[in-house]
């Protein structure tokens, strides 16, 4: 999980784009916003347009996400599935951020 969090943070920041991925273990959301969360009211203020259209993208690429909702890893996800994630990703937000 980690490894994933961690090329998604830099993804973004390469395209300037604020995000965090926020979370604990294998449970992680991707929150589009620089400012610190604290709570549930400073998730509302995140770019909730953007990460649903994303997700929607990632959908088309074949990444499975609940639109506007947390990330889960498990044991199933190795690293074939990883890089394929990563790849589907860099792919959208090329399409998004143009």
């Amino acid at each position: 999980t980690e490894k994933l969090k961690k090329g998604l943070e830099e993804m973004f920041a390469a395209r300037g784009i604020p995000m965090q991925a926020i979370g604990v273990g294998s449970i992680f959301n991707v929150v589009l916003t620089e400012e610190k969360i604290r709570n549930y009211r400073d998730l509302q203020k995140a770019d909730l347009a953007f990460r649903k259209e994303l997700d929607f993208r990632l959908l088309a690429k074949g990444i499975y996400t609940k639109p506007l909702n947390r990330y889960n890893v498990s044991t199933v996800h190795d690293e074939q599935v990883m890089e394929d994630t990563l790849t589907a990703y860099e792919a959208v937000l090329d399409e998004m951020v143009k």
